[in-house]
């Protein structure tokens, strides 16, 4: 059994002990990343409070710059990481399902071409040219 068990903490806090100066470098990590997320987001602050379960007044503080003790989590951080990766990958389909879209048209668009073609010169006249 481990005599100096690690110290029990909650997720985004610096354990017990901990300098001062890494408790202040982590609250920076968090406030600089927190800025990144919401900046690549694009929620209001309703939708952001309602995305990680917080109060509007709360988001309008984050990410608590003038405030030295506040800071948002990393269990916020890490709830407004999922919901970017989400979106993202929610892009990424829309995106290839266009593609597809655009290219059935695209395909479409030549088969009718074909047959406007096709019915201008008459097939007889283009199979008589092709023979001669």
């Amino acid at each position: 059994m481990n005599p100096h068990p690690e110290p029990r903490r909650r997720p985004g806090r610096p354990p017990r002990g901990g300098s001062p100066e890494a408790a202040a470098a982590d609250r920076q990590r968090r406030r600089e990343e927190y800025a990144r997320l919401r900046a690549s987001l694009d929620l209001s602050p309703a939708e952001l409070a309602a995305l990680l379960g917080l109060s509007v007044n709360t988001i309008r503080r984050l990410p608590g710059w003038s405030d030295p003790a506040l800071a948002p989590t990393d269990k916020a951080l890490a709830t407004m990481r999922r919901e970017l990766a989400r979106r993202t990958r929610e892009r990424l389909e829309e995106t290839r399902i266009r593609r597809e879209i655009e290219r059935d048209l695209l395909e479409a668009e030549c088969r009718l071409h074909m047959l406007e073609c096709g019915a201008l010169y008459g097939e007889d006249e283009q199979n008589e040219q092709e023979a001669a």
